[in-house]
């Protein structure tokens, strides 16, 4: 039996040696043997050379050859008088339509509108609040005045974009008269200041960015006729800015700090009806050059008083000069003439657009007032016709007042008179020594 266990076995190891012996022999001496599937023979990668194709040349974009910077930056600012919401224009303004009862003011302002236009900013004294109807409005023997809504939307038709509210009319349908005014100007787009609704309205300056060139815009009035012993205190904090020096020095200096090149100041103070200035005005007018100011525009006389250079010593010893315009009159009202002997017939319908020509050297940074120009204006008032006729009208020498643009005014001689006489009374309180006189509406050069 282990006879043949150990022939089988050793079959079997012969069986093993001859494998092992082939195996060695097959692989040219190889110790083992590695499956085609593990490692694959690499074969060559064929590339394969794309078809050469033309490649178009782009189109060369031109460089565009940037605008030249001009050398100087010139804006024009307009001024003009009182807008007051006598109960005569109110009456003139009346339409009815199928017994609705309407206000329209654009007649009006009709054939000023040009010159209204040509500033790249127009400001204008409203004298009197939009309050609202509930409230009544203008009622001329208790001179408390109140317009339509209607007034707001014809200002800035006319081509007036800025009113000033600082004036002794603006409370006189109570603070809340005059937060409705504010109201209702935003609505139309109309800019303003001089009144506000809250102290964070107030503590924002109003510095308009025209052209690149930063103007600010003060208002003060000299009073609110009284009214403003019965307002809250604290509502009169802020609700408007008053003429004494503390407060208008505030606004220049925020003015200022918003970055404001050019500061204008535009108090409403004077006395009524007289075309001479008290010393007590020209002190504040000094004062505000002092403070900053380049050009103070007063008005509140209601008529034409003079203008005249300013000269102020400052703290650090420099004499600063600023020109000053005590009254520029009247804009629109139904202020009747005065039969007082010292006065020219014409001299509460007379009035001025104040133009103020602003220069920027863009390449120094300097801003300056270059030149001051006015333009004579009249207000016709013809109660003699049914309807009546009002409107605001240009007063330049050469104006032709009996060409076809005139012709619906239907003027009498009487009236050609007074537009002569409303030149001649400019020119005589105005004068000609700090700002020129225009014979006719100015145009823009194209």
């Amino acid at each position: 039996m282990k006879k043949k266990l150990l022939i089988i076995s050793s079959i079997i190891f012969l069986a093993i040696v001859s494998v092992i012996a082939i195996s060695v022999f097959s692989n040219q001496g190889k110790l083992f043997s590695i499956k085609a599937e593990d490692s694959p023979s690499p074969s060559a990668t064929e590339y394969i050379s794309p078809s050469p194709t033309a490649t178009e040349a782009p189109t060369p974009i031109p460089t565009e050859t940037p605008e030249p910077i001009p050398e100087y930056t010139d804006i024009v600012i307009g001024f003009t008088g009182d807008i007051i919401s006598h109960e005569r224009v109110l009456d003139n303004a009346i339409r009815w339509d199928n017994g609705s009862k309407s206000y329209t003011f654009d007649h009006i302002f009709k054939y000023i509108k040009p010159a209204l236009d040509y500033p790249d900013l127009m400001i204008a004294n409203l004298e009197s609040p939009i309050a609202g109807e509930a409230v009544g409005y203008s009622v001329t023997n208790t001179l408390t005045f109140n317009f339509p809504d209607e007034i707001a939307t014809a200002i800035k038709n006319s081509g007036i974009d800025m009113v000033l509210n600082a004036n002794n009319h603006a409370c006189d349908k109570n603070p809340e008269g005059l937060f409705r005014t504010l109201d209702v100007l935003d609505e139309v787009g109309l800019m303003h200041t001089g009144a506000w609704r809250s102290p964070e309205e107030r503590s924002v300056p109003t510095v308009v960015d025209i052209q690149g060139i930063k103007v600010g815009i003060v208002s003060a009035t000299f009073s609110l006729n009284g009214r403003e012993a019965y307002v809250d205190k604290e509502i009169l904090s802020y609700m408007t800015c008053f003429i004494d020096t503390d407060q208008v020095k505030e606004q220049i200096d925020l003015c200022r700090e918003y970055g404001a090149e050019i500061v204008i100041v535009s108090p409403h103070m004077g006395d009524e009806y007289a075309q001479y200035t008290r010393e007590g005005f020209r002190d504040y007018a000094r004062a505000y050059i002092a403070m900053g100011a380049d050009l103070v525009v007063a008005h509140h006389p209601h008529v034409l008083q003079s203008s005249e250079i300013v000269e102020v010593e400052l703290e650090d010893g420099t004499i600063k000069q600023g020109v000053v315009f005590f009254s520029i009159g009247n804009f629109m009202s139904n202020q009747v003439t005065l039969g007082y002997k010292d006065f020219a017939r014409e001299a509460r319908e007379t009035g001025i657009i104040l133009y103020v020509n602003i220069q920027k050297n863009n390449y120094t940074g300097e801003v300056k007032i270059e030149s001051l120009e006015y333009l004579p204006i009249w207000m016709l008032r013809r109660a003699d016709i049914n309807p009546r006729i009002y409107a605001v009208l240009p007063a330049g020498k050469d104006i032709d007042f009996l060409s076809d643009t005139y012709t619906d005014l239907k003027f009498t001689e009487a009236n050609l008179a007074s537009l002569a006489r409303a030149w001649d009374l400019a020119i005589s309180q105005v004068g000609v020594e700090y700002a020129d006189v225009l014979s006719d509406v100015p145009v823009r050069d194209e």
